[in-house]
């Protein structure tokens, strides 16, 4: 006897929660039902299909249907099913983050004075990324494609590729590293004497310190004046709290002339590629990648793992906190082959929440 195929019942996308039963498709009459949420995906079984159809009448969309003819999505293995959770849940984070339509009356005490913008005609992130690259070239003579990326079958050989050419890939890094630094300066020059605008910054520059991209130790390399002053003086242990791996969504990201203006954080630069396998098939050149490594770097950090400044250690630190981040990219990038039609759903979905962000340009003189 056919075993029948895995359907969805209901889905909340954005909540990377859902019910799939085994069924054939358009009927109700299953054999098991399970209902899988993000982190973890682990199937519960659920003891009738009516608590899945139950919650249609809540937040949960009817199922998961081919947009072109209506029709349900059929899977044979459960875990193409949490695949596609997993990649829609990370493609709904390309939005703009819920905010309530009017917030609670502002305080009379917590009023801040008009203060005139810091360096109003300073250079964009984006800009400084292209100039750093005109000086060291595309990478084609280190990495010349990164398609591979995309295909869990060779990509472990090109990550390992990474690993080993960490010396060489470092000054990528460094470029895009100091990018974001201007690039937070440039989009925040009018709120620099903030508290909260400051405070994200210095948690900024001592992470990019601990991978060793920039020195704390000699603030005035840092590029302009502004940033030098936000930091200087401030001898707070970088590690006294927890790493906060949420800062990625609030780090503007710098944008060359080619990505799309509705990229706000280094967050989206970070969920685009996790959610869409292609990605890296439109995006082949070695810069391109350099913003997905920095974020891996990021999320695996931890107290040990950081730069040593004593030269003689640099090389095998950097080639250790990228060999973590590389092998989380393995594991966390698309890993399975699932239809194209649900391919093409996912990255119009994907593109759909990037596109509810108002653009950022001008960034620079460019359009």
């Amino acid at each position: 006897m056919a075993i029948n195929p895995w359907c969805f019942d209901s889905w909340a996308v954005m909540d990377g929660v859902a019910f799939v039963s085994r069924r054939q498709p358009e009927t109700i009459d299953a054999t098991s039902t399970v209902f899988l949420s993000v982190p973890d995906l682990e199937p519960v079984p659920i003891g009738r299909i009516s608590t899945a159809l139950r919650a249609q009448r809540s937040s949960f969309q009817d199922g998961f249907r081919d947009p072109d003819n209506g029709l349900e999505f059929t899977f044979d293995d459960l875990s193409q099913v949490q695949e596609i959770i997993r990649r829609a849940y990370l493609a709904g984070g390309l939005g703009p983050a819920p905010a309530p339509v009017e917030g609670p009356p502002p305080s009379p005490f917590r009023g801040e004075p008009p203060v005139a913008p810091l360096q109003p005609n300073a250079a964009s992130g984006g800009d400084y990324y292209e100039a750093q690259l005109q000086m060291l070239g595309d990478g084609s003579g280190l990495l010349p494609d990164m398609s591979d990326l995309g295909n869990p079958m060779r990509r472990t050989e090109l990550l390992i590729r990474v690993h080993q050419s960490a010396d060489a890939i470092y000054p990528f890094l460094v470029a895009f590293a100091e990018a974001t630094l201007l690039e937070c300066v440039h989009a925040h020059r009018d709120r620099l004497h903030l508290p909260a605008t400051r405070e994200t910054l210095r948690r900024w520059c001592y992470l990019l310190n601990a991978l060793g991209l920039i020195d704390l130790t000699q603030p005035d390399r840092l590029f302009m004046e502004p940033l030098s002053q936000v930091i200087r003086g401030f001898d707070r242990p970088w590690f006294s709290a927890p790493i906060d791996k949420e800062i990625l969504f609030r780090i503007p990201c710098p944008l060359r002339a080619h990505w799309y203006r509705e990229i706000q954080t280094l967050g989206h630069k970070l969920y685009m590629p996790l959610a869409l396998r292609d990605y890296f098939s439109y995006n082949r050149e070695l810069p391109e990648f350099i913003p997905l490594l920095l974020c891996a770097l990021i999320v695996t950090l931890a107290p040990e793992l950081t730069v040593s400044r004593m030269q003689p250690m640099q090389s095998a630190d950097r080639r250790r906190i990228i060999g973590r981040a590389c092998e989380w990219l393995a594991r966390e990038l698309p890993r399975l082959t699932i239809p194209p039609a649900v391919e093409s759903a996912l990255f119009n979905f994907a593109m759909s929440r990037l596109a509810l962000n108002p653009p950022r340009w001008p960034t620079s003189g460019r359009v």
